[in-house]
């Protein structure tokens, strides 16, 4: 886990690295609810926001990818979304939307992430 977050921090522009972090990230969060757990306590989700706010357009999707594979398959999933909440991810995935209406890819993957993160938090419709 600590050996993909400095690779986030080293590589956070690079699609093509990003996009094999995912996949590492995801594999390791599903193996395990404990280690989903883990990625979210590592600060790792507060690095996929700052990555995700600096650089929607070319790793934004695989960030999502991350962060909802953590979401979904963690011990405590609610206390995953205040995490979130708490870190500003709602304004930042809402001024993405905003900034990139053409990138469809990337809406339809923010839309999923806060579709789930509503499912497992309802407070959080209250703010949309």
């Amino acid at each position: 886990i600590q050996t993909m977050k400095q690779i986030i921090k080293n590589h956070s522009n690079n699609p093509a690295v990003m996009k094999e972090v995912a996949k590492t990230l995801t594999n390791i969060s599903k193996s395990n609810p404990i280690y989903a757990q883990q990625i979210a306590q590592s600060g790792l989700l507060q690095d996929c926001l700052k990555t995700l706010k600096a650089n929607p357009r070319q790793v934004g999707i695989f960030v999502i990818q991350i962060m909802e594979s953590v979401l979904k398959d963690s011990a405590d999933p609610f206390n995953i979304t205040q995490e979130l909440i708490k870190n500003d991810a709602l304004f930042i995935l809402e001024n993405i939307l905003k900034s990139n209406p053409k990138n469809a890819e990337l809406c339809s993957s923010i839309i999923q992430f806060i579709n789930s993160l509503m499912t497992i938090n309802p407070m959080i419709a209250k703010q949309f």
